[in-house]
């Protein structure tokens, strides 16, 4: 699996969980988008951002990672994701 790959399938699940959140519409996510303060997710959205994410790509985040760290922005998750990826 790319990055880019992961990339595409990260910004379907941050659509999908951020739908009908006042996102302009024009806004683009780009893998420098920081979840909280250019997406507006709350700690809950990132929950259920984890949830969505493990069921598209097979696989658990490691509970002893840093999640704020992997959480903060896309380029973030799609590392930690790739990097899970390729074990």
């Amino acid at each position: 699996m790319t990055y880019n790959e992961i990339f595409d399938g990260v910004v379907d699940c941050i659509q999908e969980i951020m739908s009908g959140e006042n996102i302009h519409d024009n806004f683009v996510i780009t893998a420098d988008s920081v979840l909280s303060d250019d997406i507006g997710m709350t700690s809950l959205d990132k929950v259920r951002l984890q949830v969505r994410l493990e069921d598209k790509f097979l696989f658990s985040f490691d509970p002893f990672d840093d999640f704020d760290k992997i959480f903060d922005s896309v380029n973030n998750l799609c590392e930690y994701i790739f990097a899970q990826k390729g074990r």
